[in-house]
């Protein structure tokens, strides 16, 4: 079975889902630094599996997770 569209779909979805990572870091007012400037997707075709990865600075998972920083206020 071949998905023609699959590229298309997961172009268009990781350009958006980009998108709005900077905007929020845009709009907490964490800046246009490391992890915004290295904010991508990559897709990659294997064989009939097709591969989609987000990439950004290893810190960007704890942010992500709501770690900020050494001493995190509770």
């Amino acid at each position: 079975m071949k998905f023609v569209n699959v590229n298309k779909v997961l172009n268009n979805f990781g350009k958006k889902v980009v998108k709005e990572s900077r905007s929020n870091l845009t709009r907490k007012k964490m800046g246009k630094g490391d992890l915004y400037n290295t904010l991508t997707y990559k897709i990659d075709q294997k064989g009939a599996d097709t591969l989609f990865d987000f990439l950004m600075e290893p810190y960007g998972k704890f942010q992500d997770a709501g770690v900020f920083g050494a001493k995190p206020k509770w």
